[in-house]
């Protein structure tokens, strides 16, 4: 995963850094390390997981949309 592909998965999943160090039990610095271009990578059980949490919300989002509201 990406730096790039960790920032579009997080804010598609409208989480911060802060939210997936808080689920990750990390440190938020550990998780903008990631983001940042440097050579940190993401582990890949995080990044399996994260692709999982993707899924999941992109299929919640398919079959219970939210109301438009006008």
């Amino acid at each position: 995963m990406t730096p790039a592909t960790l920032a579009a998965t997080l804010a598609e999943l409208h989480w911060t850094t802060g939210d997936l160090a808080a689920l990750l039990g990390c440190h938020r610095d550990r998780v903008r390390n990631w983001i940042r271009p440097t050579g940190y990578t993401v582990p890949p059980d995080v990044a399996a997981w994260l692709e999982r949490q993707l899924e999941a919300h992109r299929h919640a989002m398919r079959d219970d949309p939210a109301p438009v509201q006008k």
